[in-house]
């Protein structure tokens, strides 16, 4: 909307200093050849062509108020714009007050413009058509006659425009505008009822839209004691800015106060409008009040849904750096987990489409591309709160970050999530100052109940403990596939204590027969003692080098390698059950092929050296390195470190007797199992080469 007024102030100074060179023309020249004077002197002093073409009538009964008549009155444009006039009147009637115009006051009693045809162009920052020269007179004139404030507006008792036409087309910001003007009376013909209507229609980065703006008389606009008042509804595709209100001087777009409605099918389709980057999400409608003090715009108070979530807060948009400046305060009571699925590079949740469903992806990490126009073309810094987060799938509780966003870095932080009765905390920073994002991860699992993940499920009641862990990752991409695909660093979970599901254990070991007993409803908890799992990641490949769980009735070691590039699983599972049963048939279960349909079977065979490497777990990786993880996430002093302190000691001596056969943590024999190396010569606990396939095959 403001360039929509700055647009018609151009046009009215451009028509002012028009109307100026007419009637000193009219005041001062003979009739009979005024005409082709005006037409010398016009395209002389304003630098461009100048031309009445059509006919050129005066009326003198009252001498000090002429009443002029012209028609095809054309102004050109420089010779690189594109159309050849910047101005074309079809017929132009006005009265004129000739002792207000020798003391420099354009005052006209009437003013009727017939087809009236503006064009503004800007093809480049440095260039537009509608600056005359200021050394120029005709410059001179139209930049004295723009208006400063709206009490300079031109006083016009009675403004008639018919059939209107203002474009408007800035190549830089990808903007184009065709606008049509009209002006109607309200009842008895009443000047102060009149209203100035402006319909429009163009394309703002090649995307379509209509403007519709509605605002008080001439006279109002002048009357500083009087609130202009104004409504204004913008529609682009589903999105819609509709405002309603006031202004203290419109000419200047100061003192604002409007409420604004906005709808729409996604909250980043408003981008090529306010300049905001917001991610996709699900449609959305949101009501507040719009001010504007100098360059500062602030939407208070407002209110409103996006998808299933309610949204709340305030929002502060300066325009005066290079970049808009962007504070907000948003708040949500109820959050779903569904339409925060844009801000990490996924497409939001949607209805299925009429007609059938969209073929499903492949893929389960998200390859929506990183927007790096978008990025840079503001500075952000948003606090978003949610004080309940709605996810079936997840035990998320609540929710506090806050994004900065600066020359196109943007900086999570805090990141923090209350999720199963412990928190997920830490810091995001997407750096896309470069062609190629840069992304880095580090975020804390502290204290996560483990029975939270079992809500509503017949393992809940079986469950208990907390565990945590930490994350480390940086990856560079366009998408959050390409930066996992190509990411470097640690992850470390852990658990001390608690306990779990008998069938769950006892189906990692394949104990068929405790298994089945237990499906019938005999099934128990069993003590966790502890629960390790220690991964590096290295140019997009997970690789396990602790994968271990101790519980009261099993030791279960495991191996895990995954491909997050080509989304492809490698994982085997390994239970030695502390009592056997006679029926047991032990052996590893295996996970593998793609992450969106992966195959899980039972490989078959001897343990052999797999089992000699489970139970050598503690030679590969100093396990005091990862205890300041460990005690991040469940406390110090747990049982679990004590055990992890315990595999190391064991290593220890393993390794100074190479003779001996590997033993599991209850100090009994790994069946299978091969005596370790020499010292020196520490096993290979996962074979680095074998990188997982998407087809369920190693391969070699």
């Amino acid at each position: 909307m403001r360039r929509a007024l700055k647009w018609l102030g151009v046009a009215v100074g451009t028509l002012c200093g028009l109307i100026l060179l007419l009637g000193v023309g009219l005041y001062f020249f003979n009739w009979d050849w005024a005409r082709g004077f005006i037409d010398r002197e016009g395209s002389r002093t304003s630098g461009r062509t100048f031309s009445i073409d059509g006919d050129l009538r005066v009326n003198l009964r009252h001498p000090w108020t002429p009443e002029v008549h012209a028609e095809k009155i054309r102004i050109g444009n420089p010779p690189w714009a594109k159309e050849p006039n910047l101005v074309e009147i079809g017929a132009l009637d006005f009265k004129i007050e000739l002792r207000q115009l020798l003391a420099g006051r354009i005052v006209l009693p009437e003013l009727t413009l017939d087809q009236p045809k503006i064009d503004l162009e800007k093809p480049d920052k440095d260039r537009n058509n509608w600056n005359l020269s200021t050394a120029s007179s005709g410059g001179a004139v139209v930049n004295t006659t723009v208006p400063k404030n709206r009490t300079q507006v031109p006083v016009i008792g009675q403004l008639v425009v018919r059939q209107g036409t203002l474009t408007y087309v800035d190549a830089p910001s990808r903007l184009s505008v065709t606008s049509r003007i009209d002006t109607a009376f309200g009842t008895g013909g009443d000047s102060r009822q009149q209203t100035i209507r402006l319909q429009s229609k163009g394309t703002v980065q090649d995307k379509p839209f209509t403007l519709d703006a509605e605002g008080g008389s001439l006279l109002t606009l002048r009357d500083p004691k009087t609130k202009y008042p104004l409504s204004v509804q913008l529609r682009a595709g589903p999105t819609v800015f509709s405002a309603k209100g006031t202004m203290t001087d419109p000419v200047q777009m100061a003192g604002i106060d409007m409420r604004l409605d906005v709808k729409g099918d996604s909250l980043a389709n408003i981008f090529p409008f306010t300049a905001i980057p917001l991610p996709p999400t699900p449609a959305y409608e949101i009501s507040g009040h719009l001010t504007k003090e100098g360059d500062v715009w602030t939407f208070a108070d407002f209110k409103g849904a996006v998808g299933h979530s309610d949204l709340e807060g305030m929002l502060r948009y300066d325009s005066t750096h290079e970049r808009p400046d962007i504070h907000a305060d948003l708040t949500s009571r109820l959050l779903d987990r569904q339409d925060l699925a844009g801000f990490i590079g996924a497409g939001p949740a949607k209805e299925p489409e009429k007609g059938g469903q969209k073929p499903a992806s492949d893929r389960v990490i998200p390859d929506v591309p990183i927007n790096l126009e978008r990025l840079r073309a503001a500075d952000l810094d948003v606090r978003l709160r949610a004080k309940r987060i709605n996810d079936p799938s997840l035990p998320l509780e609540n929710m506090d970050t806050r994004f900065l966003l600066k020359d196109g870095d943007l900086k999570v932080d805090p990141l923090k999530f209350g999720a199963a009765d412990g928190t997920i905390s830490g810091t995001l920073d997407l750096d896309g100052r470069q062609d190629v994002p840069k992304v880095t991860t580090d975020l804390v699992l502290s204290r996560l109940s483990l029975k939270s993940f079992f809500t509503g499920t017949r393992f809940e009641s079986l469950s208990a403990g907390r565990f945590g862990g930490h994350v480390q990752l940086t990856g560079q991409g366009k998408s959050l596939a390409q930066v996992l695909g190509t990411s470097n660093g640690h992850i470390t979970i852990s658990m001390s204590g608690g306990q779990v599901s008998a069938l769950m254990v006892n189906a990692a070991d394949l104990d068929v027969a405790k298994a089945a007993a237990n499906l019938l409803g005999t099934d128990k908890p069993t003590p966790l003692r502890c629960a390790v799992g220690d991964f590096d990641v290295q140019r997009g490949l997970l690789h396990s080098q602790i994968f271990d769980v101790d519980t009261g009735l099993s030791n279960i070691y495991g191996t895990a390698n995954i491909d997050f590039a080509g989304e492809g699983l490698d994982i085997e599972i390994e239970g030695h059950p502390k009592k056997p049963s006679p029926l047991a048939a032990t052996a590893p279960i295996t996970i593998t092929g793609p992450m969106k349909n992966p195959n899980i079977g039972v490989k078959g065979g001897p343990l052999g050296a797999r089992g000699a490497a489970a139970a050598a777990l503690g030679i590969l990786l100093p396990p005091l390195a990862i205890l300041p993880f460990i005690e991040a996430g469940v406390g110090k002093d747990s049982d679990c470190a004590a055990l992890i302190r315990q595999a190391q000691a064991h290593a220890a001596e393993q390794a100074q007797a190479p003779g001996a056969p590997p033993q599991d943590r209850t100090g009994r024999p790994v069946p299978g199992a091969q005596p370790p190396p020499a010292p020196g010569k520490p096993p290979v606990v996962n074979d680095t080469s074998r990188v997982p396939s998407t087809t369920g095959n190693p391969t070699p």
